[in-house]
């Protein structure tokens, strides 16, 4: 380095022997751990210092050969199991799998809800306390959240980012997987009903609510099954004639009035509930 500007460098990957077959991938040198235990373990001037950076090293190598290892914590996973019987009581629409073994860091909790698109998930975030619909990808174009639910936005909500995502967030308070379950179990009720209350708001928003999703399904199907009888009447031979099967016209009409009717009745259950 010469008045402070950096003339040359060279890159150095350290890692264990069996990263990337012992390649260099685009590096300028490499050293494994295992040249570095070799070093360590000739150096006896450094005394039981060895022991420790040898154990480390032979660990990290190890690692390196089975992957991530999942070290359960009792106090989390008695936190999450708890939280999911709770869930199952107040809120089973929330969807929330019902957890195993979970290691220390597990503080993100995601429901599955009841229709979510792809792409959108609904989250409490149990140490910074907030309930957080998310929209996957969308922290760059913030604006086309804001103009599709702004306007239907109620007080205790409000947009932002959040990573590489935008979300539609409100506050509640914060939890700590460690602590006791009793002495927060009035706090994790109310995360519990505001995610059931954003569920809820997200549907309305989006859907008008479940029964005008039930009235599109069941449109989807009636013309589901109405174009794979026009594809059956088109694959009949010429040949068949009068001797072809066909759908008496008498009951046709009556289905698709049936079906009418229906949608209609459905469709207007659709308008009371969002009303």
């Amino acid at each position: 380095m010469q008045n402070s500007e950096i003339c040359g460098y060279t890159t150095v990957l350290v890692a264990p022997e069996a990263y990337f077959q012992d390649e260099l991938k685009g590096f300028n040198a490499r050293v494994n751990y295992e040249m570095i235990c070799t070093w360590f373990a000739n150096q006896c001037a450094l005394g039981e210092r060895i022991r420790y950076k040898l154990s480390l090293l032979h660990s990290a190598i190890e690692k390196g050969t089975t992957g991530y290892q999942m070290i359960a914590d009792a106090a989390v996973t008695r936190f999450w199991a708890a939280y999911w019987a709770l869930v199952q009581e107040i809120a089973p629409e929330l969807q929330m799998e019902e957890p195993g073994q979970k290691p220390a860091g597990s503080t993100f909790i995601y429901f599955r809800g009841y229709d979510l698109p792809k792409g959108v998930s609904l989250c409490h975030t149990l140490p910074h306390g907030t309930i957080d619909v998310q929209f996957a990808g969308m922290s760059e174009k913030l604006s086309t959240v804001q103009e599709r639910y702004a306007a239907r936005l109620p007080k205790d909500m409000r947009i932002t980012r959040a990573g590489k995502s935008a979300v539609i967030r409100s506050t509640v308070p914060c939890l700590s997987v460690a602590n006791d379950i009793d002495v927060q179990k009035h706090d994790i009720i109310h995360g519990i009903k505001t995610a059931q209350y954003m569920l809820k708001w997200y549907h309305q928003a989006e859907y008008r609510g479940p029964l005008r999703h039930c009235a599109v399904r069941f449109c989807g199907i009636s013309n589901a099954f109405q174009a794979q009888r026009r594809r059956e009447e088109k694959s009949l031979p010429v040949s068949a004639g009068k001797n072809a099967p066909r759908f008496a016209p008498c009951l046709l009409l009556k289905y698709q009035i049936t079906c009418l009717t229906i949608q209609f009745w459905v469709g207007s259950l659709a308008l009371i509930w969002a009303l």
